[in-house]
Formats: C-alpha cells, sequence, structure tokens
C-alpha cells in the first residue's frame, strides 16, 4: 500500500519539475504488475487510477520495473514515510 502512494507522490514529483522520461522501480511486484498489465487492485483503486492518469500524458517515456526489495532500501524507507503522512493527514481531517 505504501508503494503506491509513493509512487503517486513521485509521479507528481517528476511533473511537477518538468523530467519528461522517468522510469520508477519498486519491489511490489503485486503494484508493477497491476500498472503494467492493468489489473485492478481494490484496496488501492483510487490510487491506481491516480497512477494510471499522472503517466499517462505529460511523459515522453515512463516504464514501472520491478526490483528485488534488498535494492530498494532507500526507497522502501521514503515509501513508508509516506504512508505514515498520508495517515496522519486522514487523522487530522
Amino acid at each position: 500500500m505504501a508503494e503506491g502512494f509513493a509512487l503517486r507522490e513521485a509521479l507528481k514529483h517528476c511533473i511537477t519539475n518538468g523530467l519528461d522520461s522517468i522510469r520508477m522501480e519498486s519491489d511490489s511486484s503485486q503494484l508493477i504488475r497491476a500498472i503494467t498489465r492493468h489489473e485492478p487492485l481494490t484496496e488501492l483503486h483510487g490510487v491506481m487510477s491516480n497512477i494510471s492518469n499522472l503517466s499517462s500524458s505529460p511523459f515522453l517515456s515512463v516504464s514501472f520495473s520491478w526490483i528485488p526489495r534488498n535494492q530498494n532500501l532507500v526507497a522502501d524507507s521514503l515509501a513508508k514515510g509516506v504512508l505514515c503522512m498520508v495517515e496522519t493527514f486522514m487523522i487530522f481531517t
């Protein structure tokens, strides 16, 4: 779940900063499979829709790839941080 939120925020960041060719990596095979095969993830339905919309138009090139968890420690920490921020926001709204 955290990976989906983090990926969405990373796409927003890339758009804001004018990047046009990006490669998004995640150690969540379920998330990458859902994105690349357009398979629904019910627990992330809204986020998946956001990811699809954000990745469809502004980029010349965008790819989504799975990588092993041991090669993704920094991104995993960032994803957990994003999830904590989202949960805190939801509690206080």
